[in-house]
This record gives C-alpha cells, sequence and structure tokens, in this order.
C-alpha cells in the first residue's frame, strides 16, 4: 500500500491527481493533523536520502535550523518537525520499496505498476 503524507499545496494536489488518474489506491494522511513521534520516526527510517530531502527547503525556518542538524539529536529533531509541519516538504509518498519526497512529475512515476 503507498503511503501519502499531504498538505494542503500544489504539489500535494498534483500527488493525488496522478494517483486518481492512474487509479492506485492511496492511503493520504494531512500532515497538518497532528504528527506523532511514531509517525515522523517511520518517515525518516524509510528515507534513504539525508534528513534534509524532506525539509521545505524555503522555508527560513529550515535554513537556520540546517546548521543546527550536526548537533540535534534525532528526538530533538522529531519533536522540532512535529511541532512545526511546514517545515516538512510535501507530499512525502513511499511504499515497501519506495520513497518519494515533494512532486516530480518524472520520479512519481516510480509507483506505477508495472
Amino acid at each position: 500500500m503507498i503511503t501519502m503524507y499531504i498538505s494542503n499545496n500544489r504539489s500535494s494536489r498534483n500527488a493525488r491527481q496522478f494517483f486518481d488518474e492512474y487509479q492506485i489506491p492511496v492511503m493520504q494522511i494531512k500532515i497538518s493533523s497532528k504528527l506523532t513521534e511514531d509517525e515522523m520516526i517511520d518517515i525518516l527510517e524509510k528515507n534513504p536520502d539525508e534528513v534534509t530531502s524532506i525539509l521545505s527547503i524555503k522555508s527560513d525556518s529550515v535554513r537556520s535550523l540546517v546548521h543546527r542538524f550536526d548537533h540535534l539529536r534525532l528526538s530533538e529533531l522529531v519533536k522540532i518537525l512535529i511541532s512545526d509541519p511546514k517545515l516538512i516538504k510535501t507530499p512525502i509518498i513511499f511504499d515497501d520499496k519506495r520513497f518519494l519526497a515533494g512532486y516530480n512529475s518524472e520520479d512519481i512515476r516510480a509507483f506505477l505498476p508495472r
């Protein structure tokens, strides 16, 4: 099952439209609702890249955080991301084998069945 964390932005709408167009079932979770620590840790564990790949780099708050990452513990990072979900790039899409943060019309095609 594909899981997709979404917010109210164009990228999330494009991702939803993509899966609807191809009639692929997706479990959608609004990131604006309170994320749990377990959910945030699950996202971080499934992410094959650096933590910065799931951060909304355009945010001024993120820019100030990036310099502190080397000194943050995982629990501190999780608490920061849970307290301010606007720091997280959406959509975050994953299943057992694939992970995608943000919408890219080419990369999302990896979720198409063969």
